[in-house]
């Protein structure tokens, strides 16, 4: 297999995430929390739920305009704006 981002790689480092699980209390307790990364805009979020994850994710890979310059602050996933 080819290495991310070489030549016959299947994979798009444009479409890497990295995701930290929470520890989420003990045996019995579903809690679904941590931080989600997008590794090549460094954009990051928490979570706490994976209806929130899930909403970065949509974020991301729906942003419709390839990496253009953002003012400073600019974030492309509000988690505000996630509906319980």
């Amino acid at each position: 297999m080819a290495p991310l981002g070489e030549p016959g790689s299947t994979l798009s480092v444009h479409r890497a995430f990295v995701v930290h699980l929470g520890a989420g209390g003990g045996p019995g307790r579903r809690r679904f929390s941590g931080r989600v990364e997008h590794l090549s805009s460094g954009e990051s979020a928490q979570f706490s739920s994976l209806k929130e994850l899930r909403a970065f994710f949509a974020a991301i890979l729906d942003a419709s305009a390839p990496a253009a310059p953002r003012g400073p602050g600019h974030r492309l996933w509000d988690r505000s704006a996630v509906e319980d």
